[in-house]
């Protein structure tokens, strides 16, 4: 295939994750991710662009759902009884809603600041002047990191418990390892303690780490999910 050509390129690549492309050009299109190491980051970074459009929209819907259902006009004992046919349409929009949230909660990535981009950890340290103790300490933390992407979870527990033997971490520093520390605790298997951790960080009152709210509260389901199975 020509990778040279950008209009032909994005084509073939949309036509790949359609399913569209012939057994001919599947072969060429694999052999291209194989030994093209441009074109293949373009393909990844195609699909993580369309991942984050999907996940975007369905944040999205779900907002503007449960939006929808707080302004609804509240149901009190000084109305008249309502029938079953009246509360059906707030009924079913409130199961809908819910159906939505535990599924996209239960299969979608939880994305901690910092994954994408470590400078956002770092911050105002000057990493060229660290000490021994101090180089340790991040690169302990980035290993965790690769750990969980690798899908290693038993080791980046590791890694992020040794980043939080240092008593002298910076609070935004140290609560962005104990976030990343529950999310390996969670894919280890070790519900308890990613349990115990996530409510310890969730009644911080001046906690300065920024996680999101959607991912808070698909962290939060997933480790009741585990509990409960």
């Amino acid at each position: 295939m020509n990778t040279q050509d950008d209009y032909q390129r994005l084509e073939t690549i949309e036509q790949y994750f359609n399913g569209s492309l012939s057994v001919d050009e599947m072969a060429n299109f694999e052999n291209a991710l194989k030994n093209d190491f441009d074109f293949s980051k373009e393909v990844s970074d195609y699909q993580k662009l369309t991942n984050m459009i999907k996940e975007i929209t369905i944040e999205q819907n779900i907002i503007a759902t449960l939006d929808k259902l707080e302004q609804e006009e509240p149901i009190t004992p000084l109305k008249k009884k309502a029938s079953f046919v009246t509360l059906f349409p707030y009924l079913s929009g409130l199961v809908a809603a819910c159906l939505i949230f535990v599924l996209y909660a239960s299969f979608s990535v939880i994305q901690l600041p910092g994954s994408e981009n470590d400078l956002t950890i770092v911050r105002d340290v000057d990493v060229s002047i660290l000490s021994p103790v101090e180089k340790k300490v991040f690169d302990s933390f980035y290993a965790g990191q690769s750990y969980l992407a690798e899908g290693q979870f038993q080791k980046a527990v590791q890694s992020f418990q040794v980043v939080l033997k240092n008593n002298n971490l910076r609070p935004y520093f140290k609560e962005a390892t104990q976030w990343h520390l529950v999310l390996a605790y969670l894919k280890s298997g070790q519900i308890q303690e990613a349990n115990h951790l996530y409510d310890e960080l969730s009644s911080c009152n001046d906690c300065v780490y920024p996680i999101g709210k959607i991912d808070k509260a698909k962290l939060w389901w997933q480790i009741f999910w585990a509990k409960i199975f």
